[in-house]
């Protein structure tokens, strides 16, 4: 699957994603919410109150969206759709972009999870780092 490089005016060891398809773009940007959305449900700690937060953490993401394309923009409702039409911009289907981002993290879940234990372990880890215990679960070997 392809996705976005790493924003202008930063540098990252690491790119899983190669390509500028805008619905790869879509899915990068809705990764924090949906990994989430999948882990609280997992852990037994998912809560309306818990959703909540993540939707508003997800605010700036979901404008990253329309940063990347000003063509398109996340649409709500259908008066926001229909405004998104009357500006010229292409409406987002969040509904959509989200299963597309379930679908790919299903792939990527396990790297995920223990990427994620690991950051929380030690607070920081390079790309090199993340690449070679991501690398381990991507590819079937431990």
């Amino acid at each position: 699957m392809a996705g976005p490089h790493p924003a202008p005016g930063r540098q990252a060891d690491i790119t899983y994603f190669t390509g500028t398809d805008f619905y790869d773009l879509a899915i990068w940007a809705a990764s924090g919410e949906r990994a989430s959305d999948r882990w609280l449900r997992e852990e037994g700690l998912w809560t309306a109150d818990r959703d909540w937060v993540s939707e508003v953490c997800s605010l700036a993401d979901r404008d990253n969206i329309s940063g990347f394309d000003p063509r398109w923009r996340v649409a709500y409702t259908d008066t926001e759709r229909q405004q998104c039409r009357t500006d010229g911009v292409t409406p987002v289907d969040l509904a959509a972009t989200h299963a597309g981002t379930d679908e790919f993290l299903e792939e990527m879940w396990l790297a995920v999870r223990h990427v994620a234990r690991l950051l929380y372990t030690h607070a920081r880890l390079s790309g090199s780092q993340v690449r070679a215990v991501a690398s381990q679960y991507l590819t079937g070997s431990r």
